[in-house]
């Protein structure tokens, strides 16, 4: 094969895609994709930019490789780079808009926190160990049981603010609430069963002990079924 037919792989300067060209002098550095992207006017530099344009965020100095769009605050007029994906371009700058709330009784950091925060999921979240975190504001009245993220709020165990709020009362650090069932997840109140912890490491290793037992005589009985059933065939 002469090297005018030679295949060999080639690696993007951007997004570091491997792919396979034919053997030339001038190799291109960027995969077609990327080529079509590089020359889209976000992704040219200018001297002076107006409110209105859109750029990616390494030409303007932001950590984010992501559109940004200029606008102005229609208060103080000044200008800054906004993320052109949220839902809505803000009309305040930051400083106007703490301002603004300020007159309200209220601080900019409280607006954006719990299910004002743009990335809110519903405050709800499952550990790798399979228990729940459920999401509390400051005004909760179970607030101090909470592992506190910030000033305004924190995360608590699902089954722990449950059994709380039905005994009307803070769980102490000595109090733990065991699943019935086993599953970590499933916080009815009728699968919780408050015990110290002393009284948990007692218990369990007898429940454990007990749920064996009867696994083994459960396989003892189905394998007894399965050989009446082989002979009477």
């Amino acid at each position: 094969m002469s090297d005018r037919h030679r295949k060999i792989e080639v690696k993007c300067e951007s997004c570091g895609v491997f792919r396979i060209v034919r053997s030339r002098t001038n190799q291109p550095k960027l995969c077609p994709r990327c080529g079509h992207i590089k020359t889209h006017p976000i992704w040219q530099r200018q001297d002076t930019y107006s409110v209105g344009d859109i750029k990616i965020g390494s030409l303007i100095d932001k950590k984010q490789k992501r559109p940004y769009i200029l606008v102005s605050c229609s208060v103080c007029g000044k200008e800054e780079w906004v993320i052109t994906q949220r839902s809505m371009i803000p009309r305040l700058c930051r400083s106007c808009k703490a301002k603004e709330l300020y007159k309200n009784g209220k601080t900019l950091q409280r607006v954006n926190s719990g299910n004002n925060h743009p990335g809110w999921k519903g405050g709800i979240n499952q550990r790798s160990d399979g228990y729940v975190n459920v999401y509390v504001d400051s005004n909760h009245p179970y607030f101090p049981m909470a592992k506190i993220t910030s000033k305004f709020g924190g995360y608590v165990l699902e089954h722990r603010l449950v059994m709380a709020e039905n005994l009307g009362r803070f769980l102490r650090d000595d109090e733990i609430i065991h699943h019935y069932n086993g599953q970590k997840s499933d916080n009815r109140l009728e699968n919780l069963y408050l015990m110290t912890s002393k009284a948990h490491r007692q218990v369990i290793p007898q429940l454990q002990k007990r749920i064996l037992e009867l696994e083994i005589k459960q396989e003892d009985f189905y394998g007894k079924v399965n050989n009446i059933l082989v002979v009477e065939v």
